[in-house]
């Protein structure tokens, strides 16, 4: 009678080995492409904050433009224009729009300064006439009757990301027969 030898059912140490080299780079692939994924979706985060929060600033910014009270003439009441800033008169009280220290503000309600945006690295401000031309950078006294439209243009960077919005508003005061 022949004996018969019973092999151990199991794997040997080169087929072990060779799982373990194939899950590991299976694994590392994975790894990348979900750090991939991550930066990307991290970065469309950052994107659509930013973007979110220059666009109600903005919003807040035309709301203020368009309220500009009109003087004789059938001109707004601006006080001066600058390629980074605007100043205007509401009631007899100074108003602005200005960067400061990294932030958008609006300067002239009676609570303080207000805080449109953070992380803010660039603001431009452009007069436009009736004819929708660019006006000089800077401008003062009779220069500004002539200004019919303004534009406002804000960059914010976060996290390396850089999100730039830009408006244009017709001043309300310049309309014919405005008060």
């Amino acid at each position: 009678m022949h004996r018969r030898r019973r092999h151990a059912a199991g794997f040997t140490l080169i087929e072990s080995i060779c799982a373990m080299v194939v899950l590991g780079a299976v694994g590392l692939g994975a790894s990348g492409l979900i750090a991939r994924v991550t930066d990307t979706f991290q970065a469309a985060a950052t994107d659509g904050e930013l973007a979110a929060e220059l666009g109600a600033a903005l919003d807040r910014v035309e709301r203020a433009l368009r309220e500009i009270p009109g003087k004789t003439g059938g001109s707004a009441a601006l006080e001066s224009l600058t390629p980074a800033s605007i100043g205007w008169t509401v009631g007899g009280s100074p108003w602005s729009l200005a960067l400061a220290n990294g932030e958008l503000r609006l300067t002239g309600d009676a609570a303080g300064p207000a805080v449109l945006a953070r992380d803010v690295t660039a603001l431009e401000v452009a007069a436009f006439d009736q004819s929708n031309n660019t006006m000089a950078g800077t401008l003062s006294g009779g220069g500004l009757d002539a200004v019919r439209r303004v534009q406002v243009r804000v960059t914010a960077e976060r996290q390396g990301r850089s999100v730039t919005l830009r408006t244009r508003v017709f001043l309300r005061a310049c309309v014919e027969g405005a008060p």
